[in-house]
């Protein structure tokens, strides 16, 4: 009887310890993230989102802190738990391999390419007509040329696309670009209504050239190297009309280093895919044909190449421009000076006073050019 009644118990001891262990895996790993976090010290930042990461609130001294509190503190908890980084990469890695973006800001395209998706895409892919802000826009951008020509200084007005307009063919199919956008709405206008301002739109020359060489990074929101090589090409021909003396360079694709497995791209890092995604980059130094001085207003290079003209050019720009800079210095002008912002009609005068330009140059990425502003800058005055 005592065998049986063992044989028989034996199973039920044994479901009943793994249950008790399960049990205690389980409660275990609910504590350890918790047990992680009151181990480790707060950070600041996440690289591989690149966004600052929430902190422990202060101790409420109001009311209203009170109210504020639990939110804030689970906000704090959510960025900082034990193991988050490890965690958010497995559910990156998770979502990308299934074709999901862990992002709402970015889009997982075809054949490994990433794009940029927000607010203000929608709005420059959507919508007809003439807007206000169209209108606003156009108005505040003859105000500085206006003002620039009352001083005797040159305007142009430079146009960097998004990778979008050149590479739509690697977008999800659920994504459909219209055939008319708001910057063709934004280039017809200036036509009709403003064709004094020289415009140069790179669009027609990057996508006539990309069949030759890739000129976007496919996890990155900007152009490359061979991308910047072919739109100043573009710029220095524009310029080429009132400066003849100006000899238009194209580096030619063979003086290019490429690196097969680049990566760090900014769309790669919001989708906390920073040192895993890859990429193709082209190397183009040249810097043997300037220096920089960061002494003055903005950055300042000075040319080294004695065939470059005596010409002073002052360049606003975004950071699609930063590409340029090296090649309107080292090729075409003998000193250029970089300011990376939008100006204001206060903050050009500021800057044509301190650096004296005969050109002035204003750069923006295609996508944030019409960001809904009814704002007319009214400080432009000659």
């Amino acid at each position: 009887m005592r065998a049986r009644f063992s044989i028989n118990r034996l199973p039920r001891l044994m479901i009943a310890v793994t249950n008790a262990l399960l049990i205690l895996a389980f409660i275990a790993l609910i504590c350890l993230p918790a047990a992680k976090w009151l181990s480790q010290d707060d950070q600041y930042k996440s690289f591989k989102e690149n966004r600052a990461l929430a902190q422990m609130p202060d101790i409420p001294q109001t009311l209203t802190s009170l109210e504020q509190y639990p939110d804030r503190f689970e906000n704090y908890f959510n960025d900082q738990f034990g193991f988050r980084t490890d965690l958010v990469r497995i559910h990156s890695l998770l979502y990308y391999h299934l074709g999901i973006s862990p992002s709402d800001e970015v889009i997982i395209g075809k054949n490994g390419w990433l794009y940029y998706r927000n607010d203000d895409l929608i709005r420059h892919f959507g919508g007809t007509g003439i807007t206000d802000d169209l209108r606003v826009f156009c108005i505040n951008l003859d105000a500085r040329y206006q003002w620039l020509k009352g001083r005797g200084i040159k305007y142009v007005y430079v146009i960097a696309p998004t990778k979008y307009s050149i590479y739509p063919e690697y977008l999800p199919n659920r994504v459909k670009i219209p055939d008319e956008t708001k910057l063709d709405k934004l280039i017809e206008y200036l036509k009709k209504e403003y064709p004094h301002i020289p415009v140069i739109d790179l669009r027609g020359t990057l996508i006539e050239a990309k069949n030759q060489c890739i000129l976007y990074y496919k996890i990155d929101t900007h152009w490359n190297d061979v991308g910047a090589n072919i739109a100043q090409y573009e710029i220095a021909d524009y310029f080429k009309h009132i400066y003849p003396e100006i000899t238009p360079t194209l580096l030619p694709n063979e003086q290019i280093k490429w690196d097969e497995h680049a990566k760090d791209g900014n769309l790669a890092q919001m989708i906390g895919l920073r040192d895993y995604l890859e990429d193709i980059r082209p190397a183009i130094d040249l810097r043997h044909l300037y220096e920089v001085d960061q002494s003055g207003t903005g950055t300042l290079y000075v040319s080294k190449n004695p065939k470059t003209i005596d010409q002073r050019l002052l360049v606003f720009h975004d950071s699609f421009g930063k590409y340029l800079l090296p090649y309107l210095s080292g090729y075409y002008f003998t000193d250029v000076c970089s300011v990376n912002c939008e100006p204001t009609c206060a903050s050009l005068e500021k800057c044509v006073d301190a650096f004296s330009p005969d050109i002035v140059i204003e750069q923006r990425f295609e996508r944030p050019l019409l960001r809904g502003n009814t704002h007319i800058d009214l400080t432009c005055a000659n």
